[in-house]
């Protein structure tokens, strides 16, 4: 029998089957047989994943593929560390910030002492490891707002990288706002080779609807200053946007800002993370789904990568199945402002999640670790057979527990798009195989990786931009 979970979508002369697993998609012409497509499988040397027993277990075939992979595996490669809290703006959409009000903590730098003990014990933990590229994340708040500190840190993770001491190279990552960034400032994150994420919303007036000073002024121009300060340091530096309402309602002049404009090498496009217990103001993202497809649409055709988007593109032209979204499904630590060691920045300041760990290597033995190193759509009850769970890798994980209260539930905005894409995948390719088809008079097609690649439009498949590593952690092929 065929495989029970293809999907199926009808097109006017013809249906196509897409395989959710291998991401083959087989266009059939009106009229065909189950035994002409059976025979078409065979012949293409496919059948292994199409043609199942009638005894088909998903589970045996979903397990052996995990067993061929990391998965369950709790290998930590990244460190995501708070150098502060403390911020100069009030961004409305804010999850550390205004997560950490509604648990009762104060906002503070991390002291020095207690940031180099963290890279003392991350550097620990990762000698006891196989070698690996590590990525080391400083986030905030406002890292700036801790400068010295920060600026101590960076030499400190270089020269040790030096000694690999971290068993492996070590990519450095800072993501602040931009609003503090100086000429020296730039000089130095240049010479210590460290990738920048700036936050940076589209257009003037969608920038500055959500992301204000603590005065309510706006701060677009003051992040705009410091983007093109780090490039004309030659800085390796990209704009991270949030997806918001007013982004999507002005999404034409947001891009045309992004390609025509300001040209980073590329740019992030997050959907909301859920605030814990609170709304986030004009949280509207699963009516802006469209909105969010049209956005890649139009980011392609000037070349213009946007990370959290390829990563649903990138696993169908690459043919490698997302087993998990984020990195705190075994592979990420985080640190707080107090060394403290926990799962997920989203839960920072949670006791039962963040609490002091002198040796690291308890992470592996911690039921919390544990249990989220094996959370993957392929396993997931309410996922198993949906067209999208070869991609979406389950969103993230603390908005599931905050929308559905389920640690194994998938992230409902992660659930949603994904879907999208691939209904937009199937759209794009019924058009770029129906010239074959046309010109060839063959009655059943399967798709090519030419094919495959117009999704791609102008993009290319490798762009020197930080956290690709991190991004392209959890994705596999699974070998016919």
């Amino acid at each position: 029998m065929l495989f029970p979970y293809l999907h199926k979508v009808r097109f006017e002369d013809c249906t196509a089957l897409f395989h959710p697993l291998t991401f083959d998609v087989v266009f059939c012409k009106d009229g065909t047989s189950e035994e002409e497509l059976n025979a078409f499988l065979e012949q293409k040397g496919i059948e292994g994943h199409w043609l199942v027993p009638d005894d088909f277990s998903y589970d045996r075939y979903i397990d052996s593929f995990l067993a061929s992979s990391t998965y369950g595996e709790i290998d930590i490669r990244t460190l995501k560390m708070f150098t502060t809290t403390l911020c100069n703006l009030a961004c409305d959409y804010c999850l550390i910030e205004k997560n950490l009000e509604m648990r009762g903590h104060h906002c503070h730098n991390i002291s020095r002492e207690d940031a180099f003990h963290v890279i003392d014990r991350f550097s620990a933990l990762c000698l006891d490891q196989k070698p690996a590229k590590r990525t080391i994340m400083l986030y905030g708040g406002e890292p700036l707002m801790n400068r010295d500190t920060l600026f101590a840190l960076i030499r400190k993770i270089r020269a040790m990288e030096k000694e690999d001491l971290f068993h492996g190279p070590v990519e450095i990552d800072l993501e602040c706002n931009g609003t503090l960034v100086s000429d020296e400032d730039a000089e130095f994150l240049k010479e210590h080779d460290v990738f920048i994420l700036i936050s940076l919303d589209g257009i003037e007036s969608v920038h500055n609807t959500y992301r204000r000073t603590k005065q309510g002024e706006g701060s677009y121009q003051d992040a705009r200053r410091g983007f093109e300060t780090l490039i004309r340091h030659g800085c390796t530096a990209v704009i991270s946007s949030v997806f918001t309402d007013q982004y999507a309602e002005h999404l034409d002049e947001c891009l045309k800002a992004m390609t025509d404009d300001i040209k980073p090498k590329s740019i992030g496009l997050n959907l909301f993370h859920v605030l814990e217990d609170q709304d986030i103001v004009n949280d509207q993202t699963e009516d802006h789904i469209g909105e969010y497809l049209k956005a890649f649409e139009k980011a392609r055709e000037k070349g213009l990568y946007i990370e959290h988007i390829m990563r649903r593109i990138r696993p169908l032209t690459d043919r490698k199945i997302r087993i998990s979204d984020c990195g705190a499904c075994g592979n990420r630590i985080v640190s707080d402002v107090d060394g403290n060691i926990g799962i997920c920045e989203g839960l920072v300041g949670d006791a039962s999640y963040f609490f002091p760990r002198e040796d690291l290597r308890e992470v592996r033995r911690d039921p919390e670790f544990q249990k989220w190193s094996v959370r993957t759509p392929l396993k997931m009850k309410g996922c198993i057979g949906c067209k999208a769970m070869g991609i979406c890798g389950g969103g993230c994980v603390s908005n599931a527990l905050r929308q559905n209260n389920d640690l194994y539930s998938p992230d409902n905005y992660i659930c949603e798009s994904s879907k999208a894409f691939i209904d937009y995948a199937m759209n794009q390719w019924h058009t770029a195989a129906e010239e074959t088809m046309a010109e060839s008079g063959e009655k059943i097609h399967l798709l090519t990786q030419k094919e495959r690649d117009t999704l791609l439009g102008s993009l290319k498949k490798e762009y020197d931009i930080p956290l690709q590593t991190v991004s392209k952690q959890f994705e596999k092929k699974i070998d016919l």
